[in-house]
């Protein structure tokens, strides 16, 4: 061993025997041998003084000398000094490194620790083997959770995109299904004819926007232009009109539950118009249809009629106040003339064969009857009702190849009413109430019930006349009496009255004028039962009688049309 390793002023010579030299030489060799600890303790000072302490309390450092007899402490002080010796030199050669005053390099490690250390390093194929398997067991485990964790972006991706597009399905699903529930509660309210369920207002769309005109009442029917229904409709069109009602104030009905008169479209307009107010009302027979906030033009169907002018408006003719008129001006509405007269036929029985008449006279055989109001069909005569007589009479309307019929006294009716019925006429039945009385006996669209007096049919109850007709001599109140009862029991207002035996004087015209009657017929007075227009007196209303084929051809009839 190197002399540096203990300090010579302190080195001990102690002589031994050879086997402790051997001892002590494979001391020192194996302190050479020694693996070197990188702690960093400098003992130096206290091995010293250790060592120190150890000689003086010896005799063998005292005397100096080494006693070669066999003492009991020089085992156990040699143990002593090796240990203190061993970990010196160890603490100093671990010094050393550390002051890099010696390499690894310049220790040479025996063969035998060599190959210890060898077989330390060598492993143990199991040992690699099984460290491979968990190398690869953890590689695994790392790559199962990398591929764990990109999987689990993707399905998660993949689902959010799944549950995305689910969610904006069941929107669109549950949009469609609204939109269809609101198309389907719009419908519910379509159809091409409708009633109003409440008084609304009636718009127009100006600058793209809905803009209330007016309004429109309660129960009024209306047609509809068509119309393509979605979730965005909130308003219906008139038909023929630029006008809207709210889809919510109408529901639909499969036919008009009302009878829409359009006997008007025969008569010919005039060629005025009115202009209203800012502000007016349409009426049907009293009844409220429509008021406007706007000034409009329509032209003149009927004219101060009653204190009105009646106008076309959504196929109906209604009408207006003539205190909601500004003013009227002229107009090109039509090139048809008014007709200048009027003739007015009169039947008494029309009779089936087999059926016994008492008077051939006045008698016609069904058949007959039946021939002629064909010609009028045929050839598009328009027969006046009474209440359009006497506008007509009056210049109220304007008419075209119209004539009247009338019936007397009432029997065999349904003979007659049977043909006009057929042939979609009208006509008027003076009944004389007190004897022929019976309501369901003339019930028809197509005839007119007005009073033929209600005993007032009684010839030659007064001197004069044709036949001395009662009427002509009867007490005054008891005359109004009588047409008072006829007229109730006629049901229908006093329009006209037809003279019993076509007896009249001054006075009798009077009284029908107080009663209330606005015309009355005689015979034809040498007129062939024409009135002239602006010339006839309403209570002198000529009439052509009509006889029987046998007495009167056809073609003799035919002239007084």
């Amino acid at each position: 061993m190197d002399d540096d390793f203990v300090p010579k002023k302190k080195m001990i010579h102690i002589s031994i025997n050879s086997k402790k030299n051997k001892r002590a030489k494979k001391r020192n060799k194996a302190l050479n041998n020694l693996k070197i600890s990188n702690k960093k303790i400098d003992y130096k000072k206290k091995n010293n003084h250790k060592i120190s302490k150890i000689w003086n309390n010896n005799t063998i450092g005292k005397n100096n000398h080494y006693n070669s007899k066999k003492d009991t402490n020089s085992t156990v002080i040699n143990n002593q000094l090796k240990k203190i010796t061993r970990e010196t030199n160890l603490k100093k050669i671990d010094n050393r490194f550390l002051k890099g005053i010696l390499k690894p390099r310049e220790y040479i490690k025996p063969e035998k620790e060599k190959k210890n250390e060898l077989k330390n390093d060598i492993v143990p194929k199991s040992q690699i083997l099984g460290d491979n398997i968990k190398k690869k067991k953890s590689h695994k485990r790392f790559y199962f959770i990398l591929v764990f964790i990109i999987l689990f972006s993707i399905a998660s991706s993949v689902m959010l995109n799944i549950l995305d597009k689910k969610i904006k399905l069941e929107e669109q699903a549950f949009k469609k299904r609204e939109e269809k529930a609101i198309v389907a509660r719009i419908e519910s309210h379509y159809n091409k004819i409708v009633k109003v369920v409440n008084d609304t207002s009636l718009y127009s769309f100006i600058d793209n926007k809905y803009v209330v005109q007016g309004t429109i009442y309660h129960d009024v029917i209306v047609d509809l232009d068509d119309v393509q229904i979605n979730a965005d409709t909130n308003y219906f069109k008139l038909s023929n009109k630029e006008l809207f009602l709210d889809y919510k104030d109408v529901l639909p009905i499969e036919e008009e539950e009302e009878i829409i008169d359009t006997r008007y479209k025969r008569y010919i307009p005039f060629n005025e118009n009115i202009i209203t107010n800012d502000t007016f009302t349409l009426y049907n027979n009293d009844k409220k249809m429509y008021t406007f906030d706007v000034s409009m033009e329509f032209p003149i169907i009927i004219k101060d009629y009653e204190g009105k002018y009646y106008v076309e408006y959504d196929n109906r003719l209604l009408s207006i106040n003539k205190d909601e008129v500004s003013k009227i001006i002229s107009a090109h509405n039509t090139d048809i003339k008014n007709q200048s007269r009027i003739t007015t036929l009169a039947y008494h029985e029309i009779y089936k064969p087999g059926e016994k008449c008492n008077d051939p006279y006045v008698c016609m055989k069904q058949n007959n009857f039946d021939m002629e109001m064909k010609y009028l069909k045929d050839n598009n005569y328009f027969t006046l009702t009474m209440p359009e007589l006497y506008m007509y009479l009056n210049g109220n309307i304007q008419i075209n190849n119209a004539i009247v019929v009338t019936f007397d006294d009432g029997p065999m009716m349904p003979n007659a009413i049977e043909v006009l019925e057929k042939y979609d006429l009208d006509g008027t039945v003076f009944v004389i109430t007190g004897v022929f009385f019976d309501y369901s006996y003339f019930a028809s669209k197509n005839l007119l019930v007005q009073s033929h007096g209600d005993n007032l049919h009684r010839a030659y109850a007064c001197r004069g006349g044709k036949q001395g007709g009662a009427i002509l001599c009867e007490n005054e109140e008891s005359i109004k009496n009588d047409l008072k009862a006829s007229i109730e029991k006629t049901g229908n207002p006093p329009y006209a009255f037809a003279y019993p035996f076509y007896d009249y004087n001054d006075r009798a015209i009077r009284i029908l004028k107080e009663v209330g009657f606005k015309m009355a017929f005689v015979g034809r007075l040498n007129t062939m039962g024409r009135a002239y227009l602006g010339k006839v007196d309403l209570y002198k209303i000529p009439r052509m009688t009509v006889w029987e084929l046998s007495i009167m051809s056809f073609n003799t009839w035919k002239t007084y049309l």
